[in-house]
This record gives C-alpha cells, structure tokens and sequence, in this order.
C-alpha cells in the first residue's frame, strides 16, 4: 500500500514564501510521478526546527519505485 502526502500545511515552517515554494514543490512532483509519489519530507535544520533565514532547505522525494525517464 502507498501513502502520499499532501502538501505542507501552511505552517510547515515560519516562512510563508518558503511554505509556498514547498507547496509547489510537492504539487509539481505528485503532478509528474502520479502513483509512484510516496511523499516529501524536509531534512536537516528545517526539520528539526533549527533553521534560520540563512538556512539552505534539503528535502527528499519519496518514490514506490525508481524514477522512469518518462517521469
């Protein structure tokens, strides 16, 4: 069974431009992946709740399967 994710809730983190980016983001790769979208996480100091607005912002992409040229 596949879980996907909606997109970040508005208060994902304390930037509101950052928020959208991220909402963008996540509705960009379920658009292109479709079923094999798992879900999108944030990594690093953003999740755990230590950034700043000098932070770089990693993230990973979840995917059931590996990634098809086609996607």
């Amino acid at each position: 069974m596949t879980q996907s994710h909606t997109p970040a809730p508005a208060g994902a983190t304390p930037y509101a431009d950052l928020n959208g980016v991220l909402d963008q983001l996540v509705a960009r790769a379920r658009a292109v992946l479709g079923d094999n979208f798992v879900g999108a996480y944030l990594q690093g100091s953003f999740a755990v709740g230590d950034a700043d607005e000098q932070s770089d912002v990693d993230f990973l992409i979840v995917t059931a399967r590996d990634v098809t040229l086609a996607e």
